[in-house]
């Protein structure tokens, strides 16, 4: 909490699009693929189980922002209208004006706001501009998170010293197609290929792989011709995003602290969701409630005030941290918000009850919700639903659906779920998101990530399922 008469920190906000908590070292991961956020987390509080509310970018951040869920806010779904979409006129929803950020809270309270974003979902004209001075998208596609720090730096020189600064700072580097720097990725390509047991995908798979496929750069065809049938080799180019994510992360660390901001800057550091890989069959992110989807890290770092190594096993939510940071920095608190402040779990030793964490929204296919309560997770599918559930504690995979087994916990599990329904629903009355129409270069660009396309590609429900693809069959 900032005390009376104290000067308000700057703030750091980071987002590494798609990254899974699994792949970083503070969450157990031992390949070293991530000393700067490790480095990060060390001097500061790791949430060790942090859930997305959504398993891709526009509506997770949507919600991170105004502290209000998916179905609430509006921002849902992806290409519903695909006769449209083939024809190439394609609406995605954006975020309304009338939701309050805290990112608009933060300027009203005398913050001066910057955004740099690579991702082309985050940008103005989707609504996720509100309450910054300065927002910077223009990036080419799939920008490394060098060229970000390069803008950061040039900001810097303009900036008004005399108010603290929120900086809010979104790499892509970890996103599919998995193009990272050749000398990050040729490495663990090469322990790939040289690995003794490699996991081989059956041809169903790899056509799953989708853009993943299609738009990876080539180096070798001959090698990639074969290495292409092994898991191992994809997962090699995501971990090579991942630490090329981290590379930059050091990098900014560096030119914050030249610029005298770093040291007792308020930093925060997460994913706006994760990743499958291949764990049930099925590439890419958004499609399912994969715990891999939605499981992500989350550090907060502020020095002599947050406190530094403390870890926090209690689940929590992206839809918790505007809340926290208005309370955090005396701001006025979000209108309506739906997370809870994250400052009970850090400072009292015993935690509140246990309290049901929500995930919603996938791009297509058929309607899907996860509830998180303790160590138990529910999905519920389609309409009417059909329900999987999984203790996650001694099944993180998500390899073991206990529904059958456990009647009770889910009849249970879905009073809540049907409570929180109601509940968003009656939020949601009489709100509209605004439509905007994706232009030509949009589209393109958003198709190079895998958000556009033919709609049978993208027809998949939950773990332990298979999704549909639409790209030529291919043949070992």
């Amino acid at each position: 909490m900032l005390r009376r008469g104290a000067k308000p920190p700057n703030v750091v906000l980071i987002v590494v699009d798609t990254l899974r908590a699994d792949r970083v070292g503070l969450y157990g991961n031992r390949a070293g693929h991530t000393p700067a956020i490790d480095a990060i987390g060390a001097e500061g509080v790791v949430f060790e189980r942090c859930i997305a509310t959504a398993p891709w970018t526009q509506p997770s951040i949507a919600s991170l922002l105004c502290s209000r869920f998916p179905t609430v806010h509006g921002v849902v779904r992806y290409g519903e209208n695909m006769a449209a979409a083939m024809k190439g006129d394609e609406q995605i929803n954006a975020l309304k004006d009338d939701f309050t950020t805290i990112v608009e809270r933060m300027r009203s309270a005398g913050y001066q706001t910057a955004g740099f974003s690579v991702n082309p979902f985050v940008v103005a004209r989707f609504g996720y501009a509100q309450g910054f001075d300065h927002f910077d998208s223009k990036f080419s596609l799939k920008a490394p998170g060098r060229e970000l720090n390069r803008r950061v730096a040039a900001w810097l020189t303009t900036r008004d010293a005399s108010k603290p600064a929120l900086l809010y700072l979104h790499y892509m580097d970890v996103h599919g197609p998995y193009n990272a720097a050749r000398e990050l990725m040729q490495p663990l390509v090469d322990a790939a290929e040289n690995l003794p047991q490699r996991e081989r995908m059956e041809p169903a798979e790899l056509e799953r792989l989708d853009y993943l496929f299609w738009q990876a750069r080539i180096d070798e065809a001959a090698k990639f011709d074969e290495q292409r049938w092994y898991k191992d080799y994809w997962r090699a180019r995501y971990d090579a995003g991942v630490r090329e994510a981290d590379a930059a992360i050091a990098e900014l660390r560096g030119l914050l602290a030249d610029a005298g901001i770093w040291e007792s800057a308020y930093v925060i550091l997460t994913a706006d969701h994760g990743e499958s890989l291949c764990e049930h069959g099925f590439w890419d992110h958004g499609f399912t409630m994969s715990h891999h989807e939605l499981h992500v890290p989350l550090v907060l770092r502020w020095p002599d005030v947050l406190p530094a190594g403390r870890r926090i096993s209690e689940p929590v939510s992206l839809i918790d941290l505007a809340p926290t940071l208005a309370a955090q920095l005396r701001c006025e608190p979000i209108p309506a918000a739906q997370g809870d402040s994250l400052l009970p779990a850090i400072f009292e030793p015993e935690p509140a009850e246990r309290r049901p964490l929500f995930a919603e929204s996938v791009k297509r296919g058929p309607e899907q919700v996860a509830l998180y309560l303790g160590d138990w997770k529910l999905v519920a599918v389609g309409e009417p639903p059909a329900f999987q559930l999984f203790h996650l504690a001694e099944d993180p995979g998500e390899m073991h659906d206990l529904a059958a087994l456990r009647g009770e916990l889910v009849v249970e599990f879905r009073r809540i779920l049907d409570l929180h329904v109601a509940a968003n629903r009656e939020a949601a009355a009489g709100r509209v998101a605004p439509r905007v129409t994706i232009s030509a270069d949009e589209r393109r660009n958003l198709e190079a990530l895998g958000y556009v396309g033919d709609p049978d590609r993208a027809t998949t429900s939950a773990p332990g399922t298979s999704s549909q693809s639409s790209l030529p069959a291919v043949s070992p």
